[in-house]
């Protein structure tokens, strides 16, 4: 048995040496392209519930039996409910031009200011230098 185990305890002949350069470490940093997934997987999922929370409200609704008290606390949820959804569609709208704007290193739209429409047809030409 002692045979078995002799060949393990043996020091290899080669050792292996790995350079700091070499190990890939993953980079624990939010790109825009994670960021916008997240963003848009919570969007989804809080649009989601406020379909289900809608259709909940719409339900009590009409099981409410004309108890002025059900009716009131069945519209107010379907209120709440599509306001909460209108501000998750803006929230959503808002941040995909933020999320574009900074993958575009700018503001996402045209500087109007620095470039004049071309005369000859189609296309802005960078403004004149003053020489």
């Amino acid at each position: 048995m002692n045979m078995i185990f002799q060949g393990f305890s043996q020091t290899p002949s080669a050792q292996i040496t790995i350079s700091p350069d070499e190990i890939k470490a993953p980079v624990n940093q939010l790109d825009e392209a994670s960021l916008g997934l997240l963003l848009n997987t919570v969007y989804l999922w809080v649009g989601i519930i406020a379909v289900i929370v809608i259709i909940i409200a719409g339900i009590r609704y009409t099981t409410s039996g004309g108890d002025p008290a059900r009716v009131k606390a069945a519209k107010n949820t379907i209120l709440y409910a599509v306001v909460g959804l209108v501000v998750v569609i803006m929230a959503a709208a808002i941040t995909q031009f933020v999320i574009q704007g900074a993958t575009s290193g700018g503001t996402g739209g045209s500087n109007a200011a620095n470039q004049q429409q071309n005369p000859a047809g189609g296309g802005t030409t960078p403004p004149a230098s003053g020489n």
